[in-house]
């Protein structure tokens, strides 16, 4: 099985993805032992390749890319992840988790290294496709 023809531009796989395939979790678990896919979160891999030769913040917005594959439409980047897309200083920030902004309404919370933030704001949302981040705000920006 050649995972890189079932991979993004990036190198996320999804689970629902393989599985549609007619990929089952078997075979899915043999490529994340054998080395060649890693887990970023439930549902969400990247090509171990990718993941190995990326630095945090490569490694950051690989994890973002593969978050927003998982919710489509209904979230956009924000906070640090937004910072990242805007090309900002990465000096002392946080990678560790990826930051969205819910466009549904749905509330904040915090699960398997991702913030789901809900700012009420819908409008301050800038879509470039395939990633749509929130606008950075001055307190944001005077922070980074």
């Amino acid at each position: 099985m050649d995972l890189e023809h079932f991979s993004d531009e990036n190198g996320n796989v999804l689970r629902r993805h393989l599985v549609a395939l007619g990929i089952d979790d078997k075979a899915i678990r043999r490529a994340i032992d054998s080395g060649r896919i890693v887990r970023l979160r439930a549902g969400a891999y990247a090509l171990a390749a990718i993941w190995e030769a990326a630095d945090a913040v490569a490694r950051h917005r690989l994890t973002a890319s593969a978050v927003r594959l998982v919710y489509d439409e209904g979230v956009a980047l924000s906070h640090v992840s937004a910072c990242l897309e805007y090309g900002a200083p990465t000096w002392q920030l946080d990678l560790s988790r990826v930051h969205l902004t819910s466009l549904d309404g749905r509330g904040e919370r915090t699960a398997a290294g991702v913030v789901h933030e809900d700012d009420g704001q819908p409008g301050l949302v800038h879509r470039r496709p395939p990633v749509s981040y929130t606008h950075l705000t001055l307190p944001t920006i005077l922070l980074v």
